[in-house]
């Protein structure tokens, strides 16, 4: 009995221990990330420097699809770049759908793809219009990027 009590004892201690480990682990990473980016990285909604240089719906697919280009005219780099496009069957709104771009760098351009889920690729009505914008975005600046220390 003294033996069972001793192992369990034991046991309990070593995983303390191993908790205790993988919390240290977990907030020395977090700890990382944090100064890998400067604090003043934020969430920007309509950003004025971010514009779609092109659009069009792209034939064929199994869903409604929106393809385009997206570029950074400004001088922030971007984390997310959020991309909105409302579709439309004459004047009533009849669906919203969302994609997102990563990692747009200064005067840069990246390609979107917009899926609808819910509404067909082809034969839709041909008052079926949609309007695209950029809603928001999380723009970033890295530490150490230009020759910092």
């Amino acid at each position: 009995m003294k033996k069972l009590l001793s192992s369990a004892l034991m046991s309990l201690l070593t995983g303390m221990i191993f908790a205790l480990g993988m919390v240290a682990i977990f907030y020395t990473i977090q700890d990382w990330r944090a100064f890998s980016f400067e604090p003043n990285s934020e969430w920007i909604p309509s950003p004025d420097d971010v514009a779609i240089l092109s659009h069009s719906l792209v034939p064929d697919t199994q869903y409604l699809a929106i393809q385009g280009v997206v570029a950074n005219h400004g001088s922030k780099k971007w984390r997310d770049i959020s991309i909105n496009a409302t579709i439309k069957a004459g004047d009533m709104e009849i669906k919203s759908c969302s994609a997102r771009v990563s990692d747009l760098e200064i005067d840069a351009s990246r390609p979107f793809l917009i899926e609808c889920m819910g509404l067909q690729g082809s034969g839709h009505p041909s008052n079926l219009t949609y309007e695209i914008s950029v809603s928001d975005g999380y723009s970033y600046i890295r530490c150490c990027d230009e020759g910092d220390t």
